[in-house]
């Protein structure tokens, strides 16, 4: 509804669009995070012993497409296309090789003990 040209929105209409506004900050916020995460563990020296050369590269290749992604990515860019990116992430089996490395790791510390 617009009022003198001015446009003028209810509490409730107001309450769900900051309510939109933090759902879109967490998942952008969760990608980043997983992004930056995995980037620094795949740079230490546990990940490293753990993981081959191509499974490291592999990883770092989609880690840097989704992080580019990131820095593209206007403003207005809708949550739901961020919740897809976040799915697709996940997807990606990023998540459980990482996982798998710090298994390996824990399985490799336990023999050198």
């Amino acid at each position: 509804m617009t009022q003198n040209g001015v446009i003028c929105c209810s509490v409730a209409e107001l309450r769900k669009l900051e309510e939109e506004r933090h759902l879109l900050s967490k998942v952008k916020n969760e990608i980043e995070a997983f992004v930056f995460d995995a980037q620094d563990k795949l740079e230490q020296r546990d990940y490293k012993l753990c993981s081959t050369e191509d499974e490291r590269v592999m990883i770092m290749s989609k880690l840097s497409e989704a992080s580019d992604w990131l820095i593209e990515q206007e403003d207005s860019t809708p949550r739901k296309v961020w919740l897809l990116v976040a799915d697709s992430t996940q997807s990606l089996n990023m998540h459980q090789s990482i996982e798998s490395f710090e298994q390996q790791c824990q399985c490799a510390e336990l023999f050198t003990l």
